[in-house]
């Protein structure tokens, strides 16, 4: 799910499929459409509502920035290894 944290930090809205790995660093319908996996009626259908939906496109770009700004920056991913270390030596 590189690309998708990549597309985030962009500001950009997201289609992905539906498979595991993706849908830990999305958040369905706040700032990705999610197809299932060999699906292309659905995958269009979703590319199409994009195309034509400015403001639902800046919506999406917008929550994705937040979203990695939230989880995915090198400050957020360090402060979250270091509870988990944390957690893990006092265990």
């Amino acid at each position: 799910p590189g690309a998708l944290i990549e597309a985030e930090a962009a500001g950009l809205p997201i289609i992905c499929s539906d498979i595991a790995n993706n849908l830990e660093v999305v958040e369905e319908n706040k700032n990705a459409l999610i197809f299932p996996i060999n699906n292309s009626d659905i995958l269009s259908k979703q590319l199409k509502e994009l195309i034509l939906n400015s403001e639902k496109r800046h919506k999406m770009g917008k929550e994705s920035l937040n979203i990695y700004l939230d989880k995915f920056t090198i400050e957020e991913v360090h402060q979250k290894m270091f509870k988990l270390f944390k957690s893990l030596i006092k265990s």
